[in-house]
């Protein structure tokens, strides 16, 4: 740890230490403050750790006051002051994180990028639905493009599977209608979020049946 545990321990971290052990009700209504702001170094964040960082700033000022802020996602993000004044003086400590790459994280990343404590203590959500907005249509956005061509190989896998064509075998001319028919509905019912219907004959619930 930087300061380590007397530091946490002292005085000036009563109010946290009691929120953090027995809960503050005056603290959670005076301390916590929802940030929408982004950080300025945020695309070369994102580029050493992901779209959906997540990091936790801890820094202090000339006078000892220590803030913290917690990043979740990339997404949204909270501010706490963890001493009024009285701390360690002009310190820094981050951690960051890539939660869809657990292994690849930082415990230095205070020295990766530097974070003025000026902006951490000027938490902000004045315009929170267009910013937040923004960060979760990138999110929702990163999802269906990395998702969506895993899950159209899926469906064209089944519906290959479906007509008894094995991989890398050619298609059947008698079978390249029903195979484009097949893949369109199963494409488009799964990008509308539609259930899909299908309808059986006698012979092909006797062969389902006969496999279980």
């Amino acid at each position: 740890m930087l300061v380590g545990n007397d530091e946490v321990k002292s005085a000036p971290y009563d109010a946290a230490r009691k929120f953090v052990l027995d809960g503050d009700e005056q603290f959670l209504r005076n301390r916590p403050h929802i940030d929408s702001r982004q950080f300025v170094d945020v695309e070369r964040m994102k580029a050493a750790y992901g779209l959906l960082f997540n990091m936790i700033y801890v820094r202090s000022d000339e006078l000892g006051r220590v803030v913290g802020h917690f990043t979740l996602y990339n997404a949204i993000a909270w501010q706490f002051t963890l001493a009024e004044a009285r701390g360690t003086l002009n310190a820094k400590v981050a951690l960051i994180s890539n939660p869809l790459d657990p292994s690849h994280w930082s415990d230095r990343a205070a020295e990766e990028f530097d974070v003025p404590f000026a902006w951490l203590n000027s938490p902000d959500y004045t315009d929170e639905f267009v910013r937040s907005k923004a960060r979760f249509d990138s999110i929702i956005q990163h999802y269906f493009d990395t998702n969506t061509p895993k899950e159209r190989s899926r469906i064209i896998d089944e519906c290959f599977a479906e007509l008894d064509i094995a991989p890398g075998e050619s298609v059947p001319p008698n079978k390249v209608s029903e195979l484009s028919r097949l893949i369109g509905s199963r494409i488009t019912h799964h990008a509308f979020g539609l259930p899909e219907e299908q309808k059986l004959s006698p012979e092909q619930i006797a062969a389902l049946v006969k496999k279980k």
